[in-house]
């Protein structure tokens, strides 16, 4: 269906801008207490504080152990210019594996949430700067922090929405039927087939 091939184009591009902004580092306008930081937890403080990589590192910790050692190697060992860095390999492999899945399983009205929130930025951005359009277009904005200050608060807007299709996604894959110990006999009798929805 029509609606399904733009449900699966909107989280590709949005996931990749996403991860574009998260692998160089950027600060997305975030305000954190004026600790002082090393390099590597900056990074980690900035990744936790921006809209659904935060929440997706909240909800897979190997996910966020393999980024933080990923990026940690790329402080040690950087690797050459115009190459990929780790981090940006680890924090892909936590969208095919975690983000992506929830976001496909988000309902229409977040998704089309989503592709509102992106027009009006990708709007803007033809306005303000040609060049950041089309990398939006195409692979995701590179440098969020030379965007002017309406297009980094759409861009704002587009993660925060990103996240809500993410949470809708992850509770429409979370199981209906879980019994606890303190609702167990309940929740069995309320099952058309106890011993095959357990």
């Amino acid at each position: 269906m029509a609606i399904a091939g733009q449900k699966r184009n909107v989280v590709l591009v949005a996931v990749i801008g996403v991860l574009l902004l998260a692998s160089g580092g950027l600060a997305y306008g975030i305000k954190l207490e004026s600790v002082p930081l090393s390099p590597l937890e900056r990074a980690m403080a900035d990744l936790r504080a921006t809209p659904l990589i935060g929440m997706a590192l909240k909800d897979n910790p190997a996910s966020e152990k393999d980024i933080r050692e990923a990026l940690q190697e790329d402080l040690r060992n950087p690797v050459a210019p115009g190459v990929p860095s780790r981090g940006f390999y680890a924090l892909g492999a936590m969208s095919r594996d975690h983000i992506r899945p929830m976001l496909g399983a988000a309902d229409d009205a977040s998704v089309i949430a989503v592709m509102a929130a992106r027009f009006a930025l990708a709007q803007r951005l033809r306005a303000d700067d040609p060049q950041a359009c089309r990398e939006f277009a195409m692979n995701g904005i590179q440098r969020v922090d030379r965007l002017t200050p309406e297009a980094q608060k759409l861009f704002g807007d587009f993660l925060t929405k990103m996240e809500a299709a993410y949470r809708n996604g992850r509770a429409a894959r979370l199981p209906q039927n879980i019994c606890s110990r303190e609702k167990g006999p309940s929740c069995v009798s309320g099952m058309k087939n106890p011993q095959q929805e357990l």
